[in-house]
């Protein structure tokens, strides 16, 4: 995709499959224009699925994070969404994990961003050649 040459990119439950998504972030950012806008939606709490490409869960300050300043966003909306009570295995129950904070997580979290900068040539810096085929194989069904 050329520089500067799309109106808007959109994922829904990608991200968490991606090695690198501050890659993707750096790349999204490249290829909008000026004010162009971004939404994703991605799992905060989830059960692994489609792996061995199943890497992250992300809360909306993780997709503050990628889709920021230091990619060149402003975040216009943000958010998590479809409350879940987590609740620990039986064998998770006794005394070293009596005092963890068991319980609230979200289905989902979101984020709506508008390119407001240009990026520089950090993508490099953030492992792109050493990662760059490490998500290829999606998905992976195997027993």
């Amino acid at each position: 995709v050329a520089p500067g040459s799309l109106d808007g990119v959109f994922s829904l439950a990608v991200l968490e499959h991606l090695a690198a998504p501050w890659l993707a972030a750096a790349e999204i950012s490249r290829a909008l224009k000026m004010g162009g806008e971004t939404v994703h939606v991605t799992h905060q709490s989830w059960p692994v699925h489609e792996t061995p490409n199943d890497f992250f869960r992300m809360s909306d300050q993780a997709l503050r994070s990628l889709f920021g300043p230091a990619t060149g966003f402003e975040v216009v909306e943000c958010g998590m969404a479809y409350p879940m009570v987590l609740v620990p295995p039986a064998q998770m129950r006794h005394a070293d994990w009596l005092n963890v904070p068991f319980g609230r997580g979200f289905g989902q979290s979101y984020i709506r961003a508008r390119k407001v900068a240009e990026l520089g040539p950090v993508a490099s810096l953030w492992g792109a050649q050493d990662l760059a085929g490490i998500s290829q194989h999606y998905p992976n069904r195997k027993p």
